[in-house]
């Protein structure tokens, strides 16, 4: 039993390790995007994350590296533990040192110790270990945050995970802080366009951005049909229209989606005099001149600005200038917009994160750790059913737990195999399954949330230590495309819910050996105790009945000598299993010591409590009983002792008195009997 205890204790162990590595990522990104939201200057912000991210890691130097597009060099922005006076002038060429090396790969860099390490070199400072990881922004490199410290060792892989966690949002961050200060100096450089560019920044979303940019450009150009596009990824030529003139549908509308597709494909820029004599076209309504410029960021075409007339050759060169000008100035605003949009969710998604770790890890309550789960699941992805499956450990099946806006009546009810439906299948393969439409999946089962038709659903496996332990699903009755963002989410939701209910089940089990006996799997002498005064109180209190049965085998000590103590093991075992099976549910068997039990009857009393005692003394006498071989049966006899609360007493000692002295007496009669006590209660003692 002890060795049960220990192996508990160590799951415990891990698992609270775990949690708090991922309360460790946490705390990372919270002080990173605390970081980012206090400042849009890029030199403070560069302070800002040396300084944090170097302190929280224990690091004797923290720096940021960013990259010299011209002369392809690192030069150290921001340095902590060190002035920075002393180390910008050092010059980093790509794919030199262990910092150049990670510039150049795009990959993360941890060095226990850098004299081993053919890469490095001394820049300054007594540094032995160090990480290094890139700062990404779109796929390419900006630059690299750099640890170091003055030990060997001194970094984790860990914590190299939890740098580049950290940098990812941090890398953003810096791209648009930079990407401001770009926007600020071409602003005042472009002082004629200066009123057009001020009133395109005030807008809290991307399209309010592009709208407000638009009626700039109407008010100030004449220009009356004007479009803009942003590209749907990275290097796509799918566009999605952000603002503009009514009727800008692909079909059959005022815009030239032809144009549009050409220019973000291309980067290029140009005017047409006559748009029905150009091959680029897909022609549309009204159908004249035309001059179109890219969006840039940076060196990245991430859309087009587009004007339109129904009049040939309306538009000049000169107008096609204008365009571009605004365009690059458009391209860096709509950027802003949409990374400080990146920005917001990321900020508002590790808020969440934060709350579903402080709310998972605050309780070992599996029904608050399910409704923690679901809670979450909801706010942050605006569904309205979803519903949580484990792996039933006997049987290895997935069966409902819990569910939100489902049919309550399917919780414990509904049961697939590893391997049936969408849910059986992300737990039999250990990933997610997105399916936008349910009708034509043929994997899918009605039965999983019940309620309206389902339209969209998303099952994602709960993973902890490499074992699915159950899946999370998520469904919606209208029409639903789960994104990356909604699966990663999930995911990390689920990993966290899965630790959650592993600690849960770990804490459910630790519970219940303490309070089973080792050899017979029935409940302890402990238990037995507490359980009788609790029902005698209530007795006493309400006049409900209850009754102590105690039995003890006959001539077990016979059957041991004769068989071993390994078969009076197994005896004890199917006892007890023969007594819990003779009795109600309510009722509690428990190993009293050695060869004797307690059956402890709420509601019954002394008259009902004899006819069971008899009832299993019968059936006991006609049970055999394994011998020394399979082939060879033995009979096995008990003694039954019925004592009853508050007919023969009113406390607890009295009542196990009452009831081992009326054990006695069937014993002195011969054995195989049941007596019923005739004591009186005394006076009530506690």
């Amino acid at each position: 039993m002890s060795r049960a205890f220990d192996h508990s204790a160590r799951q415990m162990s891990d698992l609270n390790t775990e949690l708090q590595q991922y309360r460790t990522e946490e705390e990372i990104l919270y002080l990173t995007a605390q970081a980012v939201g206090e400042t849009t200057d890029p030199q403070k912000l560069l302070d800002f994350l040396v300084e944090r991210i170097g302190r929280r890691f224990g690091a004797t130097y923290s720096h940021i590296l960013l990259v010299d597009e011209e002369e392809q060099v690192l030069r150290v922005r921001a340095s902590w533990g060190v002035p920075l006076s002393k180390v910008a002038h050092i010059r980093i060429p790509v794919s030199q040192g262990v910092t150049g090396w990670v510039a150049m790969t795009g990959q993360p860099a941890l060095v226990s110790d850098v004299r081993e390490d053919p890469r490095y070199f001394k820049a300054q400072g007594d540094t032995v270990s160090e990480i290094a990881v890139p700062l990404r922004v779109r796929g390419e490199i900006i630059g690299v945050f750099n640890l170091e410290k003055e030990k060997p060792a001194g970094f984790s892989e860990h914590d190299c995970r939890m740098l580049s966690v950290a940098a990812s949002l941090a890398a953003s961050a810096i791209q648009t802080a930079r990407l401001l200060q770009e926007r600020e100096r071409r602003i005042r450089e472009l002082s004629l366009l200066y009123e057009i560019s001020s009133s395109c920044g005030g807008g809290d979303t991307t399209e309010q951005t592009a709208s407000r940019a638009i009626q700039a450009m109407k008010s100030r150009t004449g220009w009356t049909r004007i479009a803009l596009f942003l590209s749907e990824g990275e290097g796509s030529a799918d566009l999605r229209l952000l603002s503009g003139t009514a009727g800008c549908s692909r079909a059959g509308g005022t815009v030239d989606w032809g144009l549009a597709e050409w220019c973000v494909r291309t980067g290029g820029a140009d005017f047409i005099a006559d748009i029905t004599k150009d091959s680029r076209s897909t022609g549309g309504s009204g159908a004249g001149s035309a001059i179109i410029a890219p969006l840039m960021a940076g060196r990245n075409v991430i859309g087009c600005v587009t004007a339109q007339d129904s009049r040939k050759g309306f538009f000049t060169v000169e107008d096609l200038n204008l365009l571009e000008l605004l365009a690059r100035d458009l391209g860096v605003i709509l950027e802003n917009a949409r990374l400080g949009e990146e920005l917001k969710r990321r900020v508002k998604d590790l808020s969440a994160l934060y709350e579903v770790a402080s709310a998972l890890s605050s309780t070992l309550d599996m029904g608050r750790v399910l409704n923690a789960t679901f809670d979450m699941v909801g706010n942050l992805l605006g569904v309205e059913r979803c519903s949580l499956m484990l792996i039933e450990p006997n049987t290895d099946d997935l069966v409902m737990k819990a569910a939100r806006g489902a049919d309550p009546s399917l919780i414990n009810r509904v049961r697939f195999r590893v391997g049936e439906g969408l849910a059986g299948w992300a737990a039999l393969e250990g990933k997610a399954v997105i399916v936008p439409d349910v009708s034509l999946e043929p994997r899918f089962k009605e039965s999983v949330l019940g309620g309206p038709k389902i339209v969209s659903m998303a099952c994602i496996p709960l993973i902890s230590e490499g074992r699915v332990v159950g899946v999370l699903t998520v469904a919606s009755s209208t029409p639903r495309q789960f994104t990356d963002d909604d699966t990663k989410m999930l995911y990390i939701i689920g990993s966290r819910a899965a630790v959650a209910i592993e600690n849960a089940r770990l804490h459910e089990a630790t519970k219940k050996l303490a309070i089973m006996d080792g050899v017979t799997a029935c409940y302890n002498h402990r238990y037995m105790q507490e359980s009788l005064a609790s029902e005698v109180q209530k007795s006493m209190k309400s006049g409900r009945e209850v009754s102590l049965v105690m039995a003890d085998l006959d001539r077990f000590k016979d059957y041991n000598d004769a068989f071993g103590h390994p078969s009076g093991d197994v005896l004890l075992q199917k006892v007890s299993q023969f007594l819990a099976a003779g009795v109600r549910l309510e009722s509690i068997v428990a190993r009293y010591g050695g060869d004797e039990f307690a059956l402890i009857l709420p509601g019954v009393g002394s008259a009902e409590a004899a006819d069971v005692a008899e009832r299993l003394r019968a059936g006991l006498e006609r049970e055999r009983f394994p011998g020394a071989e399979e082939s060879h049966t033995v009979r096995i006899t008990a003694s039954f002792g019925v004592a009853t609360c508050p007919s023969n007493a009113t406390t607890r000692p009295s009542l196990v008195e009452a009831a081992d002295v009326a054990l006695y007496m069937a014993k002195r009669s011969g054995g195989n009997a049941v007596a019923v006590s005739r004591a009186t209660p005394g006076p009530a003692s506690s």
